[in-house]
């Protein structure tokens, strides 16, 4: 493989332009580096961000075989089948991702997601307080957190990883939302 350091670099694209412009530029790019990781990378979400999850599937996993430690591209594939409604793909490719950089909260956070996703209740729980013990404004797990204690009926609990969901800027999904309502009010 040549040296990444002599290569020129594809050129970043805004997620917010991608599109068939962008992707046909990586497409163009991997003729000359088949093995740049860093294109195979952004084509996979390039796809995934214009709906193309089969290709943004194949996409992410030659990035994961041409760098078996690339924490966001476990990431992101796991968050890619969170879309399609795999739970246990999300688990498992968030978990790696999680094993590979136990400092990364966002694939902590999703692993907890999954479980609740899953029914795994107590698990989603566990998770998602170790996430908010490391980052206490994560969003995301204190939503996640506010929706497994309404589960387990600790409402209380419920009602406080809820406001803080809210505080940290998260918009709840709005049948969650009216079940929380009345706690809110009480």
């Amino acid at each position: 493989m040549a040296n990444d350091t002599k290569k020129p670099k594809p050129e970043a694209v805004p997620p917010e332009q991608f599109n068939e412009a962008a992707i046909d530029r990586y497409l163009q790019y991997l003729k000359f580096f088949p093995d740049s990781v860093e294109t195979h990378f952004n084509l996979a979400i390039a796809y995934a961000e214009t709906n193309m999850f089969e290709q943004a599937e194949l996409e992410f996993k030659k990035t994961i075989a041409l760098n078996p430690d690339f924490a966001e591209a476990y990431i992101n594939l796991g968050g890619l089948y969170f879309a399609m409604g795999d739970w246990e793909a999300c688990l498992h490719y968030n978990s790696e991702a999680y094993r590979l950089s136990d400092q990364n909260f966002v694939a902590l956070a999703n692993v907890g997601l999954a479980h609740l996703m899953m029914g795994e209740i107590q698990k989603s729980i566990d998770t998602c307080k170790k996430v908010v013990e490391n980052v206490p404004e994560f969003a995301q797990a204190h939503y996640c957190l506010a929706v497994g204690y309404l589960e387990t009926e600790e409402k209380e609990n419920a009602k406080q990883h809820y406001l803080k969901a809210l505080e940290y800027g998260f918009e709840p999904d709005p049948a969650f939302k009216a079940q929380m309502d009345p706690l809110l009010e009480a």
